[in-house]
């Protein structure tokens, strides 16, 4: 008389999960309902076990692996205990594809776009060399949001400064992102 196992049941034979076997079952695994449970035949479980394993490669891996280890353990178990140097494993090395080298004396700002507005920030920083601006060290020059009062202080300041025009030619030909420019503003 066949014996009936449930799903789990019948995982713990083979060493397995429940979820395994209701997998197995969708894959071609004989199965019966017996008084409303789904239960597997104990030898048709272990046919189609056996049959997978068979057909799987890491299995297969496995077996060899043992069946070599058995082998092995024999021999070393029947030969006194030796010392040994520890050998350290490493790592197989990854080289990478040689990347093209540039010359040693290539210019490193070859390939950068040039400065918009490099004849004018020239010329500004020229005059910058021979006289120092009132707006030499505001932070509201270089502030995202100036408030009003900033603003005001900075107009009377652009009024009155000997560089105004050269800042003027700069902040139009360059068109800096970031700052406060003369250009920027209207009522300047």
């Amino acid at each position: 008389m066949p014996r009936w196992l449930t799903y789990s049941q019948a995982a713990e034979r083979v060493r397995s999960h429940p979820e395994t076997v209701k997998r197995w079952r969708r894959m071609g695994l004989s199965f019966a309902l017996v008084d409303g449970r789904r239960m597997v035949r104990e030898d048709a479980l272990l046919v189609f076990w056996r049959e997978r394993m068979k057909a799987d490669p890491v299995h297969q891996a496995r077996i060899a692996r043992d069946r070599l280890q058995d082998a092995s353990g024999a021999v070393v178990a029947s030969a006194p205990p030796q010392a040994t140097k520890r050998r350290q494993a490493s790592a197989p090395r990854r080289t990478a594809a040689p990347r093209p080298q540039p010359a040693r004396d290539a210019d490193p700002l070859a390939n950068v776009a040039p400065m918009r507005g490099a004849r004018e920030f020239a010329a500004l920083q020229d005059a910058l060399r021979e006289v120092t601006p009132s707006c030499d060290g505001m932070d509201a020059y270089t502030a995202d949001r100036p408030s009003e009062d900033d603003v005001e202080t900075m107009r009377a300041i652009c009024e009155s400064c000997p560089v105004l025009k050269l800042c003027q030619a700069y902040a139009a030909a360059g068109r800096p992102s970031a700052g406060n420019w003369p250009a920027s503003r209207s009522d300047v």
